[in-house]
């Protein structure tokens, strides 16, 4: 195998690396297998008076309550921002953890898929390119 199909063939793998790379990322930021129910507010406020919230989780983005109920069900309620649900969950005295914000990483969301598309939309008009040309050149 000479130089030139080597360095095509490790190119490729590159290609091919990259690919799966992409793939697996929006697999594990996709598949969130196992996500809570989703639940009103008013059944969270229920809930939370009838004593039935063993714990919660608000995000700091403030709009997002994970939850869980004393049987041990994880649910999710959203609610409008300003609302004052810290407040209900102190009077009723549930234990809360509060989330920092969440950040997207812009590099394995966006940039990285358009680039490797490109990357790989770019090679196969490279490689027909070579191979017009090469077939022309016989001719």
């Amino acid at each position: 195998m000479d130089s030139r199909a080597k360095r095509r063939n490790a190119i490729y793998l590159i290609m091919l690396a990259g690919l799966l790379a992409v793939i697996w990322a929006s697999y594990k930021s996709f598949g969130a297998a196992g996500s809570p129910s989703e639940k009103s507010l008013s059944d969270l406020l229920s809930a939370v008076s009838q004593k039935q919230v063993a714990n919660a989780t608000l995000n700091a983005d403030g709009d997002r309550v994970d939850w869980t109920d004393r049987s041990g069900a994880q649910h999710r309620t959203f609610y409008p921002v300003g609302y004052q649900l810290v407040d209900k969950f102190q009077e009723a005295q549930v234990p809360m953890t509060v989330t920092p914000p969440s950040s997207t990483n812009l590099w394995l969301t966006v940039l990285l898929p358009n680039i490797l598309l490109f990357v790989v939309i770019g090679g196969f008009m490279v490689y027909m390119l070579k191979t017009t040309r090469r077939t022309e050149s016989r001719v």
